[in-house]
């Protein structure tokens, strides 16, 4: 919408409109009403599948059945959590209407996709396939340049860049092992 790219808008809208209209012919309304309650309800945050911002505040205030918390302060967990996934999402959005129209359409999308699960309050990383083709498409451009460039010309934070995804990969295939690495609780959870 920022780049007044109304067709595409449109063809967003409508294709996730017709998505939505298809689950409730599909499912039914009930099943609906009764996925909506469900999400309402949700107290999971703190598992460690959960890979968005409130996951990580949940899991580091407050008490869970396997995670002791580094603070024990649940009251500061929403409005935390709510200024950093503005924070995150409106540097997101202005990170990707800053760039010219022509820009590379699958960082941002790539973009978009991770900061829509680092917002979302149950970002589970089994979604973080999503991205993938995108991501995959990045990675193919940023190799073509530094072969038509070579290393050395490959300015300093597109190295760094380069290096910091090849470090959270393990995380994209195995988060679990981060986040019980330095937790004490790790045998199962506690009784009652």
């Amino acid at each position: 919408m920022l780049r007044r790219r109304f067709r595409a808008v449109a063809s967003a809208a409508s294709t996730a409109g017709l998505c939505f209209a298809v689950g409730l012919l599909v499912f039914g309304v009930d099943a609906h009403r009764s996925w909506l309650r469900a999400l309402g309800s949700s107290d999971w945050a703190w598992a460690a599948m959960n890979g968005s911002i409130l996951g990580l505040l949940t899991r580091t205030l407050s008490e869970s059945p396997y995670y002791s918390p580094l603070l024990s302060t649940p009251s500061l967990i929403t409005p935390i959590w709510l200024a950093a996934a503005g924070l995150v999402g409106l540097l997101t959005l202005l990170a990707a209407a800053s760039r010219p129209a022509d820009s590379n359409v699958d960082r941002d999308f790539a973009l978009l996709l991770l900061v829509s699960q680092l917002i979302s309050p149950l970002g589970w990383v089994y979604y973080l396939w999503l991205p993938v083709g995108p991501l995959a498409a990045l990675i193919a451009t940023w190799r073509r340049e530094r072969e038509s460039e070579g290393i050395r010309s490959m300015p300093f934070l597109a190295r760094w860049r380069d290096g910091f995804l090849l470090l959270a990969t393990p995380g994209l295939v195995w988060p679990l092992f981060g986040t019980t690495l330095f937790s004490s609780r790790i045998d199962g959870p506690r009784s009652s």
